[in-house]
């Protein structure tokens, strides 16, 4: 393994939806809103990755689509801050890794807005932690991340037929 910003996908909006369910106290729901985003002349169409309350999702669905037709920056500002946004990528990307380097090449990066800067501070400070293992030429193992958010909230990773428990 290399040192390098990213996470894989599916890590990322699992732990996501587990940080905001930790910070809120409230069961949270992973949503894609569909945008087509304006990309120079072209229209491309997107999708988001959003965490929200379990009640607000189709909320995120009618929000997310009356955004269609801006620009990428334009839609980041636009988006309701309520929301967690994790990253808007081109529908047809494959969902592999993503990026927590704002200057890097990669087909998804992170974008998450300031009110959600503890999730975007838990990624990066695991991210440091990993990076470190790794120059240190010490074990690094698929389920760190599982094992570094339950170092920091104390809680079990939720799995499937597995609830939430306190350790």
């Amino acid at each position: 393994m290399e040192v390098n910003s990213k996470i894989p996908y599916i890590d990322v909006i699992a732990v996501t939806k587990d940080l905001c369910e930790y910070v809120t106290g409230k069961d949270q729901e992973i949503v894609y809103g569909q945008v087509t985003l304006k990309d120079g002349e072209d229209y491309n169409k997107y999708l988001s990755a959003i965490v929200c309350n379990k009640e607000d999702v189709e909320k995120v669905l009618i929000e997310t689509s009356k955004l269609n037709g801006k620009t990428m920056e334009e839609y980041l500002k636009s988006l309701n801050k309520d929301f967690c946004h994790i990253a808007t990528f081109k529908e047809d990307v494959r969902r592999y890794e993503i990026d927590f380097n704002p200057r890097s090449d990669s087909k998804i990066k992170a974008n998450i807005d300031d009110e959600h800067a503890y999730v975007d501070m838990f990624f990066r400070r695991f991210i440091k932690f990993r990076n470190n293992l790794i120059e240190n030429k010490q074990v690094v193992k698929r389920d760190d991340i599982y094992q570094y958010f339950l170092s920091i909230t104390g809680f079990e990773q939720n799995r499937p037929n597995n609830s939430k428990k306190s350790k």
